[in-house]
């Protein structure tokens, strides 16, 4: 099992295109968060922010907190708004 990151340790991770694995290498990020916040991903089209990780289901702010130090991005997917 891999270890995971700490409180100093820095590691990338794209939010946008990250599967459940990526995302349990993030301190505070377990099986349970980690589909959640695939399957919100998934149902939003793509995250526009990273502080919509915090729109998870019960997403506790701490470890929002704890992971934020993390170099967390996310790649722009260009919406089509009122497309002709």
């Amino acid at each position: 099992s891999a270890k995971k990151a700490h409180f100093t340790e820095r590691i990338q991770l794209d939010i946008n295109t990250a599967d459940t694995t990526a995302f349990k290498q993030l301190r505070g990020i377990g099986s349970t968060f980690a589909n959640r916040i695939v399957r919100y991903r998934t149902q939003l089209g793509g995250f526009c922010r990273v502080e919509q990780l915090l729109e998870v289901y019960h997403f506790p702010v701490e470890t929002y907190q704890q992971i934020k130090v993390s170099r967390i991005y996310f790649t722009q997917k260009p919406f089509q708004i009122n497309k002709i």
